[in-house]
């Protein structure tokens, strides 16, 4: 009697979720996530998408991007995103050496590629003699 006492109550223990006027609302969509290779690229993604993407610029505070070096783990979380703003003009050095989704690459120089001054085999910046 015991027993069978139980395994009613359990079952009915078990309906009572089933009986709730609560509705399930459905998750939230995932947000696109967005990489940026430099802090301004990150700056006007995150005022332009607002709420509507997650922007991450993952450089160590204190590293100058333009010489950054992005180890593997890194590398594969631009290879996770959704979409990688770059500055362009040859800025990532890395990108060449990285497997990158290139429908997922934004180069955001070039619009004003026609308009960059090459310079072949010019020193452009240097300290000393």
């Amino acid at each position: 009697m015991r027993l069978s006492c139980g395994c009613v109550l359990l079952a009915a223990l078990a309906l009572v979720p089933a009986c709730s006027k609560k509705k399930l609302e459905p998750e939230p969509a995932n947000k696109p996530l967005l990489y940026t290779t430099n802090y301004p690229l990150a700056y006007f993604a995150r005022r332009i998408a607002g709420e509507a993407a997650e922007v991450r610029f993952p450089a160590p505070p204190g590293v100058d991007p333009a010489f950054w070096e992005p180890e593997a783990p890194v590398i594969e979380a631009y290879q996770q995103a959704d979409l990688v703003l770059l500055n362009g003009a040859g800025y990532e050095r890395w990108v060449d050496r990285a497997t990158l989704a290139a429908s997922r690459l934004v180069n955001t120089s070039a619009a004003f590629e026609a308009d960059y001054i090459p310079l072949k085999d010019a020193v452009t910046h240097s300290h000393g003699p």
